[in-house]
C-alpha cells in the first residue's frame, strides 16, 4: 500500500495523510471521552450546548458595516444579471464571453459605486442568512419583471409611432 501511495500526486498524498490523522485523532478523542468521569462529561456537554445556543441564536439585525443594504444589493444584482444576459446573446466563445462579462461587471460596480470585494462580502453574508437572501431575490425578481414590462411598453410605443 505504501508503494502505491507514492504513485499519487503530492497534493492527494497530503490530503490522504491529513484525513487519516483526523480520523485517528477523532478516534483517540472518543476513546478518551469514554473513560471520562460521568459528572465531568455532563458538565462539558452542558457548556458545549450553551456555547452552541448562544452563537446560534445571534440576532439577524447585527449586519456588519461593510455589507450592502437590500436595495443596493437588488439593484446591483439586477444590473449584473442583465449584463450577463447581454453577453450571452453575443454568442461569443466561452473565453471571450468571460472576458467581456468581467469588463461589464466592472462597469456595473462602478455605476453602482460598489467595490467588488464589498459585493462578495455581502453575497457571503446573505448566503449565510437565507431569510434575508430570499427577501433580496424576491425583490430582484420583481425588479426584473418590472424592467421587462417597461421595456415591452416602450417598444410597443415605438412601434405605434
Amino acid at each position: 500500500m505504501e508503494t502505491l501511495a507514492y504513485l499519487l500526486p503530492a497534493e492527494i498524498r497530503i490530503n490522504l495523510t491529513f484525513m487519516m490523522f483526523s480520523i485517528q485523532s477523532t478516534i483517540y478523542f472518543l476513546k478518551s471521552f469514554y473513560n471520562f468521569p460521568r459528572r465531568r462529561y455532563r458538565a462539558l456537554v452542558f457548556v458545549m450546548m450553551s456555547v452552541f445556543f448562544v452563537t446560534a441564536c445571534k440576532s439577524s439585525g447585527d449586519r456588519p458595516a461593510n455589507v450592502l443594504d437590500h436595495e443596493t444589493m437588488v439593484r446591483t444584482l439586477a444590473d449584473i444579471y442583465i449584463a450577463e444576459e447581454k453577453v450571452r446573446r453575443l454568442a461569443l466563445s466561452s473565453d471571450s464571453t468571460q472576458l467581456v462579462f468581467e469588463r461589464l461587471k466592472g462597469h456595473v460596480f462602478e455605476a453602482a459605486q460598489v467595490h467588488d470585494s464589498v459585493f462578495r462580502i455581502s453575497m457571503d453574508y446573505y448566503m449565510g442568512h437565507p431569510k434575508e437572501m430570499e427577501q433580496i431575490y424576491t425583490a430582484l425578481v420583481d425588479s426584473l419583471n418590472l424592467r421587462e414590462q417597461r421595456a415591452s411598453v416602450k417598444t410597443k410605443e415605438e412601434q405605434v409611432e
